[in-house]
């Protein structure tokens, strides 16, 4: 069990001896079924023994804490953020996921964030002949006007964006939509430096970095996985998702000319990468100036100097727009046009 969570039949007197032990002063009640159905902190504890009831989870916890499904993600306001300081994350069917960060324990202006939105998108032509990726239109807005405006709804002042392919039509994009905002600074490749050489150019007085590839389509709150890098002190942070891929095949194993398991179309479960970072600045030194350089070097060469590197999970909605059978699953508008422009 998570150990911010605890069960509605817990005995009273461990609620208290738990939430006195967590960093995070809340515990998310669960039932047998893992559901949320309440929360308890600090404030609880003291308001219950003002008054004279049973001593029992029920009748101590908040029976209507703010709960946020990854199916139907809400706008954290300032007003929700002096509310509260988490809220526990949950799925579609109410059952508990991870607790979340509503209110950060940083400084915003501290953080610089870059955009790398200079990719060619080949596994998408024809569309992006003419088109750069970042502004394909889900709905009524691109990609990256999507990213953007999440980035100012949390309040992020400081945003680099990285363009080669197509950049003229990035840039008038940007006059158009963004004209007045002076946080949005544009940094030009002049040959192709690979998913994440283009750092390299950033000039910035901030020392801690968060990077978002702009051809992805989600709605994780950006604050969160910046304060888990401070949280764990890493030098990069990667956001992972984890995927379950059933082998279709009976699957066997060897020791020399023994077999020694063999399981019938086995679960195999892995991570992989979502696209988005957190680093600290001296990370940017590990880049070769000019020249092509993917973000699995820049990994490996972290991995030797022996830096620490820390998974952060998402659970909310992440999707990477990369290919024809993606985006016609976001957006079926695009059925007819691949079906036209073979």
């Amino acid at each position: 069990m998570e150990k911010n969570t605890i069960d509605v039949n817990c005995k009273f007197n461990l609620v208290i001896k738990k939430l006195n032990k967590l960093n995070k002063k809340i515990l998310i009640v669960l039932n047998k079924k893992k559901e949320v159905i309440g929360s308890i902190t600090d404030g609880d504890i003291r308001r219950f023994f003002l008054r004279e009831k049973k001593k029992n989870i029920v009748n101590l916890m908040n029976k209507a804490p703010l709960i946020i499904k990854e199916t139907e993600p809400i706008l954290i306001t300032k007003k929700i953020e002096k509310k509260y300081k988490y809220a526990p994350l949950v799925s579609a069917s109410n059952k508990f996921i991870k607790l979340i960060i509503l209110k950060s324990h940083f400084d915003i202006k501290s953080i610089a964030i870059f955009l790398l939105a200079g990719g060619k998108g080949l596994r998408l032509r024809p569309l992006t002949k003419n088109l750069p990726k970042p502004l394909i239109k889900i709905g009524n807005r691109s990609l990256l006007e999507k990213i953007l405006n999440s980035l100012f709804n949390e309040n992020f002042n400081d945003i680099n964006i990285s363009v080669n392919y197509l950049h003229n039509k990035i840039i008038d994009f940007l006059n158009h939509n963004f004209l007045k905002n002076k946080f949005i600074k544009i940094i030009k490749e002049k040959k192709f430096l690979g998913t994440i050489g283009s750092l390299r150019l950033l000039n910035t007085n901030k020392k801690t970095i968060l990077i978002v590839n702009s051809d992805i389509y989600t709605n994780l709150n950006f604050k969160n996985i910046i304060q888990h890098h401070f949280d764990t002190g890493s030098d990069i942070t990667i956001s992972v998702k984890e995927m379950l891929n059933t082998i279709p095949y009976g699957v066997i194993k060897t020791s020399r000319d023994k077999i020694i398991s063999f399981n019938e179309k086995p679960l195999e479960k892995f991570l992989y990468n979502t696209g988005i970072y957190v680093i600290n600045k001296n990370i940017i030194q590990l880049i070769p100036k000019n020249k092509k350089f993917d973000a699995p070097q820049l990994i490996k060469k972290a991995i030797d100097k022996k830096k620490k590197i820390t998974p952060f999970y998402v659970h909310e909605n992440w999707i990477d727009v990369g290919s024809k059978e993606t985006l016609v699953k976001l957006d079926k508008s695009y059925k007819e046009y691949f079906k036209n422009n073979k």
